[in-house]
């Protein structure tokens, strides 16, 4: 299945429980908002910073 596809499916589903976004809190801002930008249609809540 195509990534696309996969997240567009993702959203569909996600009713009884959201989708969080893990984000590196050390990554450049370009790079992060590609992953944003990508991961937009998956529709998440939120978002986690992580460390490691």
């Amino acid at each position: 299945m195509r990534p696309a596809c996969e997240l567009a499916r993702l959203a569909d589903t996600r009713q009884d429980m959201p989708t969080l976004l893990a984000l590196p809190a050390n990554g450049q801002m370009e790079s992060l908002q590609e992953i944003v930008d990508a991961f937009r249609i998956a529709r998440p809540a939120g978002c986690i910073l992580t460390t490691r």
